[in-house]
């Protein structure tokens, strides 16, 4: 019979008081370590198959020098040292945001892996938009790439809070260029622009901001944004968006005419087949300029990983319509036939009460439309028709009055617009006389016959395809 006993808390305790006793005459103490700084030497007393076995930079010591009984390190504060040997003795550490950057020194410097994984750890967990820019300071003054860069993966994340944040305004200029040159950053391409023009006024010490520039401002602007700028995705911007930036003169001229030129040609698209175009242009000019970096989209910004959604121009509608861009990076997909079936059990149990919400259908003939509800799938925001046969341009729709936009608790049939839905089976929907329930814009040739086949092709039954749900 065997009994497997383990006490490792009262072998840390009995190893912490060795480490604490230094001026026990009693420890049998064989080796010192010198800090020294500022010209005043710190000893550490400690003891030689202790620091042979944790620390792989006394080993070599050690074995190079077996008789050596001190070694002077002038390179590393007595605080850290006194933490490093807290560690080696008793397997714990106290670390902080003061001591963090010295103690990923030391590990830098002498090959300490375990302190290293544990400084990535408490880095991971505690930078926070508060100290983000002072840490990403302390680790790119001490040259440490690898903590600069979880800093920059935390901003590439958080980055639409972050430029709402007074400390934006902190950031240097190679800090703005190497976050906007990331293509997974996550927030709305404008919002960024803004931000950046912002902290530029800040830089160029333009002192009412909110006043309309002068010619010298603009210079001033533009000096500061020459290096940055051109991270900018240009692409991702609305007409309106784009017309902003041209008629204040916010960007460096010669970016100003490649903008300018790119403007042009949506000039010649009507508004509503503009989306189209993007999809075109995509694959002709933008293309041939994959180097120019305000021609290429960022991963994020092609919203979400859908089979219904094949073009990136229905996915910058949708964004454009909904105008929720924390939605987009957050939401998941919820329910998906392909994945899900076709039960409109399911679909409720997965899909009812998780706040806001989109839908995106697919029939059989080719028709693509949807909704989004800002309350959850009890209350209509807004519906949308993206594709159908008879190339009708993309359309939003709103409702007319939200509370009878949908019916959310008849768990029989899938979800339900009013004038169309889907039925229990839901490979089958349904469409009754569209526009009961939606405004029709004046624009449309609408009339009772076409309200009949406008969504599904067909008044009465249609095919459903595909169907997807997403949310929070």
């Amino acid at each position: 019979m065997f009994l497997n006993y383990s006490n490792t808390e009262k072998l840390s305790q009995n190893l912490s008081n060795l480490f604490k006793e230094q001026e026990s005459s009693q420890n049998p103490y064989d080796f010192e370590i010198i800090c020294k700084t500022n010209e005043t030497n710190t000893i550490f007393k400690c003891h030689k198959t202790i620091l042979y076995a944790r620390l792989y930079v006394f080993e070599n010591f050690l074995n190079e020098n077996p008789n050596e009984k001190r070694i002077i390190l002038e390179d590393v504060s007595k605080e850290t040292i006194e933490t490093v040997l807290s560690y080696l003795y008793t397997g714990k550490m106290q670390i902080n945001l003061e001591n963090l950057v010295q103690l990923s020194v030391f590990s830098s410097n002498y090959g300490f892996p375990d302190l290293t994984e544990i400084a990535t750890s408490f880095l991971q967990e505690n930078c926070q938009i508060e100290n983000v820019v002072e840490l990403l300071k302390l680790c790119e003054l001490s040259q440490l790439s690898n903590f600069a860069s979880i800093c920059y993966e935390f901003l590439s994340v958080n980055f639409l809070t972050f430029i709402e944040s007074p400390f934006v305004q902190e950031l240097n200029e190679n800090q703005w260029e190497r976050i906007l040159s990331n293509d997974k950053l996550i927030a709305d391409e404008f919002q960024i622009f803004q931000s950046l023009i912002k902290w530029a006024k800040f830089k160029s010490n333009i002192l009412n901001p909110t006043e309309k520039l002068t010619e010298k401002e603009k210079e001033k602007i533009h000096d500061t944004l020459i290096n940055i700028v051109s991270e900018i995705r240009f692409i991702e911007f609305q007409q309106n968006q784009l017309d902003y930036v041209l008629q204040a003169s916010l960007v460096p001229y010669s970016l100003e005419k490649t903008l300018s030129d790119f403007r042009s040609w949506s000039s010649f698209i009507i508004h509503d087949r503009y989306f189209d175009f993007i999809d075109g242009y995509e694959k002709q000019f933008i293309q041939q300029n994959q180097k120019n970096s305000i021609f290429r989209s960022r991963i994020n910004s092609v919203l979400f990983d859908s089979l219904i959604l094949e073009k990136h121009s229905h996915m910058r509608l949708i964004k454009s319509w909904i105008s929720d861009h924390k939605f987009f990076h957050s939401m998941k997909l919820g329910f998906s036939t392909r994945k899900d079936g076709f039960s409109c059990q399911k679909w409720h149990d997965l899909c009812d009460n998780q706040g806001k919400t989109l839908i995106l259908i697919k029939t059989s003939d080719n028709f693509i439309f949807g909704g989004f509800t800002s309350v959850g799938w009890i209350q209509m925001h807004l519906f949308f028709l993206l594709q159908n046969p008879r190339n009708d341009p993309p359309q939003r729709f709103l409702v007319r009055e939200k509370s009878y936009a949908l019916e959310y608790d008849y768990s029989e049939s899938g979800p339900d617009f009013v004038d169309f839905g889907l039925s229990q089976d839901m490979h089958q929907g349904h469409s009754e006389s569209f526009g009961a329930s939606y405004v029709i814009p004046k624009e449309i040739d609408f009339d009772m016959e076409k309200s009949w086949d406008y969504l599904g092709g067909s008044f009465g039954e249609w095919e459903v395809q595909e169907l997807e749900t997403y949310f929070i």
